[in-house]
C-alpha cells in the first residue's frame, strides 16, 4: 500500500511526503473505509465476544443485560453482526431501543437491544445467562513493512489507498486531485458494498 501510494503521489523518492506522512494518511483513511463500509464488506474484521456475565437492571424493568466489550462500546457503534442466545440457544434479535418491549416477558424468542453500553435482552423462556456478540472490530494500524495485510480484502484496500491520496492531495493543497481521488474511492466503496452506481 506503501508502494502503491508513493505511486499515486509521483513520490516515490519522498520528496514531497515522507513515509510517516504517507503512513498517517493511510490509517486515517483506513478509519475512514472501515467506518464507510458494510458489514458484509468486513467479515476479516469480525470479532467473537463472550458475555457470560449476567446483570438485571432494576432501573428497566428488571431486564436482563451484559456489558458491551471495551473500550466501553466504542468499537461497537452500530457494528454489530450478530448475537446468539446460549441459554435458549437460539440467535437473537437485535433492534433498536425503540423497539425494544418494555416489559421482560417477550413471546417470540429472544429480543436484543444495544442501549448504555450494554446488550439488553428479553424473552418469556429461561432468562438469558449467557451470550455471544459478533461485532465488527477495529482494524490494526497499517505498518511501515513487508507484512501482508490479511485483515481486509484487496479491493477494501484499494479504497484505503485511494481515500489515502486524496487525504495527501488536499494536504498539499491541490484540491482537485483530491476531490478526483475522493470521488474514486466513493465509487469503489459503493461497488463494495454492492450499492448500483
Amino acid at each position: 500500500m506503501m508502494l502503491s501510494l508513493g505511486y499515486r503521489m509521483e513520490d516515490l523518492t519522498e520528496a514531497n511526503f515522507t513515509d510517516t506522512q504517507k503512513l498517517v494518511a493511510l490509517n486515517d483513511a483506513q478509519r475512514q473505509v472501515v467506518a464507510m463500509c458494510t458489514n458484509e464488506a468486513l467479515v476479516h474484521l469480525q470479532v467473537q465476544e463472550d458475555l457470560d456475565t449476567a446483570s438485571t437492571d432494576s432501573n428497566l424493568a428488571g431486564h436482563t443485560y451484559f456489558a458491551l466489550p471495551s473500550p466501553a462500546g466504542e468499537a461497537l457503534m452500530n457494528r454489530v453482526v450478530k448475537a446468539y442466545d446460549n441459554t435458549n440457544e437460539r440467535f437473537i434479535e437485535m433492534v433498536s431501543p425503540d423497539g425494544f418491549t418494555d416489559h421482560t416477558a417477550y413471546n417470540y424468542g429472544t429480543l436484543g437491544t444495544l442501549m448504555r453500553n450494554r446488550l439488553y435482552t428479553s424473552t418469556s423462556d429461561t432468562t438469558v445467562a449467557s451470550c455471544f456478540l459478533i461485532y465488527i472490530g477495529s482494524a490494526a494500524d497499517i505498518a511501515d513493512n513487508s507484512n501482508e495485510i490479511e485483515n481486509l480484502s484487496d479491493s477494501v484496500q484499494q479504497a484505503i489507498v485511494e481515500i489515502a491520496e486524496s487525504l495527501l492531495w488536499r494536504q498539499d493543497n491541490r484540491i482537485q486531485r483530491s476531490e478526483i481521488a475522493a470521488q474514486s474511492a466513493a465509487g469503489l466503496i459503493a461497488a463494495i458494498n454492492g450499492v448500483p452506481v
